[in-house]
Formats: structure tokens, sequence, C-alpha cells
């Protein structure tokens, strides 16, 4: 039997369909930490129209696979005014309303407008065309303007976008930006639905008597208030066929990205669902499928999901989980060192062309 070691992955361009394109809209700070976990093959275009802080992510994140792009992107392409505040973590194009908590108390002065800026914007659906790319996800946090960038992506939305992570709003702190009502409905209507809130349980306090007291453990409770969170997206199951061309190639992929984005923002269950969809077709995973760095990562990481409930043998879960990695994957699920065993083989499989120990 061949080793899963053995599959060595293959190099894969940025215009391989088995690359997973995603657009970042406020892309501060760098990359968004649920992306730096993704081990697939990944191209991440992230756009800022704060040319300072664009040339700051080139000096300090120089990846061959992510490109900073000092734009922005709205609903119509054009020249914007920016508005830069002391924190610049807030800038907008709206204005910042100066009673919105989170600056009005807990962070008083962090709200001071310093100056306004002339930046150029574009649209998802332009830049994607120009690039030639069909983009897979899309991560939106751009202080209040999120509806506009949705708004600029209809194409993309319709044809091959498959989740999104975006910042919502519950209370208006940017005057005349979108609340979360606007957003989830226009979502909503182009064919995606609301999966999950990333959400702690702990807004902006309005008083310092907040949290665990005993800083030695950890903090559990809940307070303050939500103003705003992000929230996860997801194309509805019946329409994720239509992100992709019809070859069965094109469809497996469109699945294990679908499935990875899910495992990596909290809906694993989504995730095994939509992979157990694939492989109950009359269609298989190719050879050049499985020797792309997204299909071994998949498979790794359904693996170790499943693989929790192997401590306890007895639970009907244990049982189902490993007719789910054999029905998915051809996986013989099995406990003790059994488990680790397999677990480094497929590991084994996802470096890039390095030797197995």
């Amino acid at each position: 039997m061949k080793s899963v070691a053995s599959e060595r992955i293959k190099t894969v361009s940025s215009r391989s369909p088995a690359t997973t394109i995603v657009f970042d809209a406020g892309v501060r700070y760098g990359m968004h930490p649920r992306w730096r976990e993704f081990r697939g093959e990944m191209m991440y275009y992230g756009f800022d129209p704060d040319v300072n802080e664009v040339t700051r992510l080139k000096r300090v994140n120089a990846l061959p696979n992510i490109s900073f792009i000092p734009m922005a992107l709205a609903a119509q392409s054009g020249a914007k005014t920016l508005r830069l505040y002391k924190h610049r973590g807030y800038s907008s194009f709206f204005e910042l309303d100066p009673q919105y908590g989170r600056v009005a108390h807990y962070r008083p002065g962090e709200g001071a407008l310093e100056q306004t800026v002339e930046v150029e914007a574009t649209t998802v659906d332009e830049f994607a065309k120009r690039e030639r790319v069909e983009v897979d996800f899309m991560k939106v946090d751009v202080e209040g303007a999120e509806l506009d960038v949705l708004r600029g992506a209809i194409e993309q939305l319709g044809r091959s976008v498959k989740g999104v992570r975006i910042s919502v709003w519950f209370t208006e702190g940017f005057k005349g930006g979108a609340l979360f009502p606007d957003v989830h409905r226009f979502l909503l209507e182009h064919g995606f639905f609301l999966v999950n809130l990333d959400y702690a349980g702990r807004g902006y306090p309005v008083h310092p008597c907040v949290g665990n007291p005993d800083r030695l453990q950890p903090d559990h409770d809940r307070y303050g208030v939500l103003s705003a969170c992000e929230a996860v997206y997801l194309k509805q199951g019946n329409m994720l066929d239509q992100t992709c061309r019809t070859s069965t190639d094109a469809r497996g992929l469109a699945h294990l990205k679908y499935a990875y984005f899910c495992f990596l923002n909290d809906a694993p269950d989504v995730a095994l669902n939509s992979l157990l969809d694939f492989a109950r077709r009359p269609s298989e995973y190719s050879d050049s499928v499985k020797a792309t760095k997204l299909y071994q990562q998949v498979r790794l990481t359904t693996l170790r999901y499943l693989g929790r409930w192997r401590t306890n043998p007895t639970d009907h879960n244990w049982k189902l989980a490993q007719d789910t990695a054999q029905e998915l994957f051809g996986l013989q699920l099995e406990a003790g060192h059994k488990y680790w065993e397999l677990a480094q083989e497929l590991e084994c499989a996802t470096r890039d062309g390095s030797p197995c120990s």
C-alpha cells in the first residue's frame, strides 16, 4: 500500500484552481490571524488606502503569497477622502462619532481627527477582473464602510466567493456607516448565511470594575457593551457548486476550500457536511487534487478534529468519527499509538519536498 508520506506536494501558481484567493479590505496590521493558520496554496491580496501603512507592511511582511495594495475597496472606483484619526485603526471614510463609547469612555483622545487625505479606490469586481482572478474568500474591516465593499463585489459574490469574514456594527460608531441589519440582509440576498459571530462575551467596559480580579485565572466573565464584532458568513451549500466550473476537480477543490475556511472559522460541523456532500457523489478526488497542499491540509485537519473522540472509544461518536474519516479520505482512524502514527504520516505528506524523519 502506498504510504501517504510518499504523496509529494506540487508547486501551484496563483493562477491554479487549487490556489485560494483572498481579498482583505482593511489589511492594517497585516494578514488576519485566522488566515495565518492556512497552510494550503494561497494568494492574499491586502488593501488599505493608508499609503504609510502599506509601505510599513511591505517592509515587515515580505512574503511571496501576499500582496499589499495602497488602495481602498469601495462600491465605486475613484477618489475618496480618508479621515486619519489619532489611533490609525479608526481611520475611515466616515466621521467617527465622538459619543461612541470606545473612544468617549474607554480610550478617550484616540478618536481625535488629525488629517484628511485623498486616496484612490477600486472595487472587488474591477480589481479581480484586472488581475484575472476569482475571489474565494473576503475579509472586510473598514470602519463602517463594509457594505460599500460588498456592493462593489456583487459579481464575485455571486460567482466565486465561498465565505466572508466581516466586521459588523450594532451601534453607529461612524456616522452614516452601515449597521449589522444592513450587512446581514445584503449577504442573505446574495446567497450567504450567518454561521457565527466572533464574540467572546466582552464588549467595551463602562465601569472599571469588570472581569476576573484574579489576574492569575482566566477571565470568563461577560460584561460591557457590544458595539461591533466580526461575523462569519458562508455560501449556501446548494449554491457552492455555482462558485466553480463544471469539472469534477473544480467541484472537489471548491468543497476543500470551503471546508478549510469552516475549520479555521469555528464551523467544523459545516466543514464535515460539505466534505461528505462531495464524497457521496459519483466522483472522487483526482491524483492531481490529492497532490495539492490544500487536499493534504484539509485531510490532516479532519483527522485531528475527528481524532478527538478517540479518548472515549465506547462513545457512539467515536464510531461515527471513524466512519466519517473512512468515507471522506479512506483513513483508518484508530486510538492509541496508531492515531499518532497516522497523524505523523499525514503531517509528513504536507511537507513540500523536505525529507520525513
